[in-house]
């Protein structure tokens, strides 16, 4: 039982629920600053924004990275270790983006 839940607490994630123009952005902004986490987003216009938006909140973060690079696993080379993903639904649709998505499911842990 131990080792299951060390694998529950290796995989842990947190969801932020917002709706559109809610700041969820601003608070991934927020984090990446203080705890120095790249946020993945979808493109390069999303990357100007993200660091854009950081300037202006007067925050410093990592240069963020696109989806493309992600699945490339260009994240390898920077020693990443953990991510935040800007616009999560976006990530997971680009992923796969012959099927559209109908439905998710999500384990709260």
């Amino acid at each position: 039982m131990k080792d299951k839940t060390k694998l529950l607490l290796k995989f842990y994630m947190k969801l932020l629920f917002k709706p559109r123009q809610g700041g969820k952005t601003t608070e991934l902004i927020k984090i990446s600053a203080k705890e120095n986490i790249y946020i993945v987003c979808s493109d390069r216009s999303r990357v100007s924004y993200i660091m854009e938006l950081a300037r202006v909140l007067k925050l410093s973060i990592p240069f963020p990275m696109t989806f493309d690079e992600i699945k490339r696993k260009q994240y390898l080379a920077r020693g990443i270790k953990k991510i935040l993903i800007d616009d999560a639904d976006e990530f997971l649709q680009s992923s796969i983006p012959d099927l559209e998505i109908e439905t998710i499911t999500i384990t709260k842990h």
